[in-house]
């Protein structure tokens, strides 16, 4: 993070002042299973503070067998268990924990927390979500590069658009994913000059050449080894394995267990 700050020289971006808006933003569970062959260890301080944040982060609650060997081999090669990766040390092996309900084991995702816990009884009632709305572009006081709304349409019955500005008292926030966001800019006028001009969009805010450009793909890729143990990929190609582990992820009285619980097992 420190190399991404020196790119676009914005000191925000650092490990600690990253933190704190990690910190506000979870709700930690610990590991709450034995694991009989290895040891989930973590530093719990990087994550616990009040009040709690509303994204669940948690462990799968299954001991996966294939999991517990692989530790045990990460640190024959060298690579030595530590007490997680949220306290920006990276260099180690460790278990991950997940963006998960730990009661229903479903993932807590941007609607199921944060958008619902901004509508909760009791929190900001002047929080406004538009449905069916797109964001066509970022206006800006004229003469300056200070943003102060933004044109969206909104779809209505029988397929009819109605365009519209919502006007910004203190700031716009462009949170669009990383195709949509430099779209919206450049289609704002901020962005390469050459492919403004192109496209014929003015005024040119802001000649910026490296928006939307330098997208790059996360190269991963992985070999496969047949192994002496049940793997869970393997146990949900069976069908009587499939339907308990279906029946622990739905038991009601006990909560959400089993291999469904854990996303990132092999």
């Amino acid at each position: 993070m420190q190399k991404w700050a020196d790119e676009v020289d914005d000191e925000s971006y650092t490990w600690q002042n990253f933190l704190p808006f990690l910190k506000k933003s979870v709700d930690y569970n610990a590991p709450d299973i034995p694991y009989l062959n290895s040891t989930n260890s973590h530093d719990d301080s990087f994550f616990n503070v009040d009040p709690l944040g509303p994204l669940q982060v948690s462990f799968g609650r299954y001991e996966d067998p294939f999991g517990t060997w692989a530790q045990r081999a990460f640190q024959g090669i060298g690579q030595p268990a530590i007490n997680g990766f949220q306290s920006g040390k990276l260099i180690g092996s460790s278990y991950i924990p997940f963006t998960e309900d730990p009661v229903s084991g479903f993932r807590s995702s941007s609607y199921s927390s944060f958008l619902l816990n901004a509508f909760a009884p009791g929190k900001d009632p002047s929080i406004r979500l538009y449905n069916n709305t797109l964001a066509r572009r970022i206006l800006f006081r004229p003469g300056t590069n200070i943003a102060h709304g933004v044109l969206v349409s909104s779809s209505g019955p029988g397929n009819t658009n109605q365009t519209y500005t919502l006007r910004a008292r203190r700031e716009v926030i462009v949170s669009a994913g990383a195709f949509q966001s430099p779209q919206l800019l450049m289609v704002s006028g901020i962005g390469p000059r050459e492919t403004l001009e192109r496209h014929k969009i003015a005024p040119i805010i802001k000649d910026l050449p490296g928006v939307g450009q330098n997208l790059q793909d996360q190269i991963f890729f992985g070999t496969s080894y047949r192994v002496n143990l049940l793997t869970t990929s393997a146990a949900l190609n069976n069908p009587a394995l499939t339907a308990a582990a279906i029946a622990a992820f739905t038991n009601k009285t006990l909560g959400a267990s089993g291999p469904l619980t854990n996303p990132a097992v092999p």
